[in-house]
């Protein structure tokens, strides 16, 4: 089900892709705070091979018999490639709606849908297989507070309270304002907003890596308790979409001009010449 959900996505990016290119004339629309063409080009490019990797992967885990250690481990990592990439569309259409004037400001007041909500859906989706391989595991011996599924619901909670409070109001929170504005995090923001496509092209480093361990464990005998790895990919899954959200959210946050002296948004003042004044004897 997973790997025909990713085969169609993939179509749909596909068909994205081709009209995209088929109606740029080469040039930005929406003014200096557009997102350039090549950046939504490449977005959807690399969601399209992240969600192309997928449907092999879930293509050749359908091929797995019986319910064991290795299938539980890939559907636990192929769910942390598949959900970003997904987001990873979500996001493409966000960058474009954010070029044209008309809805510009819609697609900076719904960026909680990708750097707010998603995220959290994410991580409470990631945290049901992690619960089940922990369960196989355990057999019933594991203690109930240890549970991924317990902890997962915890972490997509703080994400999506810390996310919408992030998004959803005009301005952040004001708790979290003085978070937002220290230096370091202010240069990854500029560094963000020079490469939009850096979520995607993230999520394709992480389907690749994802697809070359595949191989290296397809032959690997059934011995990897899941009691072992469960936690470690639900630590992976939440640092991974901290990172994502933060990137997707500094792109898409609204681009706020300081008013110049004379209260137009964004105008530079520029004073008018003293004209010389003559008195009639000297004219």
């Amino acid at each position: 089900m997973y790997g025909s959900l990713a085969s169609v996505l993939a179509g749909f990016a596909f068909t994205g892709l081709v009209l995209y290119l088929e109606r740029q004339s080469g040039a930005a629309e929406g003014g200096g705070d557009a997102v350039r063409p090549v950046h939504i080009v490449k977005t959807l490019f690399y969601a399209m091979c992240a969600l192309t990797v997928c449907a092999f992967l879930y293509a050749r885990l359908a091929g797995e018999l019986g319910f064991s250690d290795r299938v539980l481990l890939g559907l636990s990592f192929y769910g942390l490639v598949l959900a970003p990439a997904v987001l990873s569309l979500f996001y493409a259409l966000n960058l474009v709606m954010r070029n044209h004037e008309v809805t510009r400001a819609t697609a900076e007041s719904t960026r909680w849908v990708v750097a707010g909500a998603g995220p959290a859906v994410v991580i409470s989706l990631l945290a049901d297989p992690l619960d089940n391989a922990w369960d196989y595991g355990c057999a019933g011996s594991c203690p109930a507070w240890a549970s991924p599924r317990l902890w997962g619901c915890g972490l997509a909670l703080a994400f999506l309270a810390i996310g919408l409070m992030l998004t959803v109001p005009e301005r952040p929170n004001r708790a979290l304002t003085w978070v937002l504005h220290l230096a370091w995090i202010d240069g990854a923001k500029t560094r963000l907003l020079e490469k939009p496509h850096f979520p995607a092209l993230m999520t394709l480093w992480l389907a690749s890596a994802t697809g070359m361990a595949s191989l290296l464990v397809r032959g690997t005998p059934d011995v990897l308790d899941p009691r072992l790895w469960a936690h470690a990919v639900l630590v992976l899954a939440v640092a991974f979409m901290a990172v994502f959200a933060f990137a997707t959210g500094s792109v898409l946050e609204p681009r706020r001009h300081p008013p110049d002296r004379a209260g137009g948004p964004g105008r530079r003042f520029r004073p008018r010449p003293l004209r010389r004044l003559t008195t009639p004897e000297q004219e």
